[in-house]
Order: C-alpha cells, then structure tokens, then sequence
C-alpha cells in the first residue's frame, strides 16, 4: 500500500478520536430500573379522613369516629413519581381487632359493627419494587363516641 492510504487512515483514525472526546457520546440507558424511596400517606381524595404526622415516632395518624358501614380506601404518593414499580402493598396487625377491622393489601379499610369503644391498628404500606428498602407505618385510630 501507497504511504499516502496509511497516512490518510492513520488521519482520519485520530481525527475521529478527537471530535469524540471534544463533543463527546450521550450513552443511553435502556431499562433503567428507578425504585421508590419514599411513601407517604395522603388525605383522603373523598374527605373521609386526614393524615397527621407524627415526627417523634414518624408515623402517619388517622383518626376517625365509627359510623355504620365506615368504609375508605387508604391513599399514598411515592417518590419519585416516575419510579418504574409504583405499586405498594398494605400490612397491618389486626390482632385482636380482626373481628372488627378489614384491612385489604389495596388499602381498602372497612370497619365492622361490634362491642368495642375503639381501634388501634398498626401497619406499613411497603413498596413492591423489589427494593424493600420503603415504606411507611401508618397507625388507623377508630373511636365510637
């Protein structure tokens, strides 16, 4: 090969290096997974009920007056919103109040007649994207005045 084919590859070779580093390459990233890193409780989108916070013991309160067939539909917000898996599940400890309270994995509560004067359930609304690193403790005051 002619000197003047190698010089022109050896040319262009080191040319294209320099306009790639001084303009550079956006890398794309395909399938990046965002998880949750935060979930709060929200007032309720009906009125049913508000959300107090409690920093000491960093706990979202709900406090309600039993009225027949009370029933309500727990509502949240995560961070960031464009998280790839937004869904959440609910667990509470029902205990002893298992007979009075349903409380399902969607966040759906429904408190049932019986003879009590109130309801104290504790329980977390957990992230289901795989991180396991959210979730929130929420604490559903029931009183019968």
């Amino acid at each position: 090969m002619k000197k003047y084919i190698i010089l022109a590859i050896l040319a262009i070779y080191i040319l294209s290096i320099a306009v790639v580093g001084f303009f550079g390459m956006k890398t794309a990233v395909y399938n990046e997974i965002k998880y949750v890193t935060e979930i709060q409780l929200i007032d309720s989108k009906d009125g049913d009920y508000t959300v107090i916070y409690d920093e000491e013991d960093n706990r979202d309160n709900i406090a309600l007056s039993y009225t027949d067939g009370l029933r309500f539909q727990l509502y949240y917000e995560v961070t960031p919103l464009d998280a790839t898996n937004t869904a959440v599940t609910f667990d509470f400890e029902l205990d002893e109040y298992s007979d009075y309270i349903q409380i399902s994995s969607t966040g759906v509560v429904t408190v049932l007649p019986g003879d009590y004067e109130y309801i104290t359930v504790y329980g977390k609304i957990r992230a289901q994207d795989g991180s396991r690193a959210s979730s929130r403790t929420i604490c559903i005051f029931i009183m019968k005045w």
